[in-house]
């Protein structure tokens, strides 16, 4: 990274601090309190299955489950420059329905992956897709599949649309969570809070990773919050143990499994 790079980054994440520091002096306490819990709803548990991780050592690769490999088909929005992910699935005879409207054609084609360059929307209109839609048009009621996520920041839309049935129907989800340093505002922390509490009632945390090229604010100097992270879901119903297994939740810092090496410094995680 140039000089000019770090200290953009670096003036980027002391004023976001900032910004947060005095946004938090300004909330009342039952608000920080739901802070509070849903950073910790964050936290994966102590995952006792074997984690693998698939797809590029940078952006593009993620953490996931060895249970992906029990799906027949992954529906990955958000393709952008890579789809190695996709491409090492293939590899293990696993479809692949993927769609971008920022990109014209797929970075690497194979013939278990299909493309529709179209973005995704969270209500019916032209030349886009809602998810729902997308996945019922493509998904046979015998099959099992799995969810990646990476559509920049429209992914809070997007599943606080989706149903809770309909999202239960993936044994595992993949999804890249975008601007997180607004949580601070009701409007957001309302839209974060109902949206993850609806992943949650079907999935637990597997793996959480702040993504490196985001950046991260403290409003306390106690906790630091990404702006942007990975989280690994697994379908409640796949897991072996009982509901009081899944209520421990492991409070340590995880080290990151995924790293862009672009950016040579780690983030922490919140809790």
């Amino acid at each position: 990274m140039n000089v000019y790079r770090f200290l953009q980054r670096a003036s980027k994440i002391v004023g976001g601090s900032f910004d947060a520091i005095r946004a938090w002096k300004d909330l009342d306490n039952p608000t920080k309190n739901q802070i509070n819990q849903l950073l910790g709803n964050l936290c994966p548990i102590e995952f006792r299955g074997e984690i693998v991780r698939i797809g590029s050592k940078r952006d593009g690769g993620y953490v996931v489950p060895s249970e992906i490999y029990g799906v027949d088909v992954c529906f990955s929005p958000g393709v952008g420059p890579t789809c190695d992910f996709e491409m090492e699935l293939a590899s293990a005879g696993i479809k692949s329905f993927c769609c971008d409207g920022s990109i014209k054609k797929l970075p690497r084609e194979h013939h278990l992956i299909s493309f529709e360059s179209k973005y995704l929307s969270a209500y019916p209109r032209e030349n886009y897709l809602t998810l729902e839609s997308w996945v019922n048009s493509k998904l046979k009621s015998e099959e099992k599949a799995c969810l990646q996520m990476d559509i920049e920041g429209d992914e809070w839309e997007i599943l606080s649309s989706s149903s809770p049935r309909f999202l239960a129907r993936f044994d595992v989800l993949v999804i890249e969570f975008h601007d997180f340093h607004k949580l601070f505002s009701h409007r957001y922390l309302s839209l974060y809070s109902s949206v993850l509490e609806k992943l949650l009632s079907a999935f637990t945390v597997i793996d959480f990773n702040p993504n490196n090229y985001g950046f991260i604010v403290t409003p306390n100097f106690r906790k630091w919050i990404p702006s942007c992270f990975e989280m690994t879901f697994l379908n409640i119903n796949l897991l072996e143990r009982s509901q009081e297994s899944l209520s421990k939740r492991n409070r340590f810092n995880r080290s990151l499994k995924k790293r862009n090496d672009k950016y040579w410094f780690k983030y922490p995680v919140p809790w």
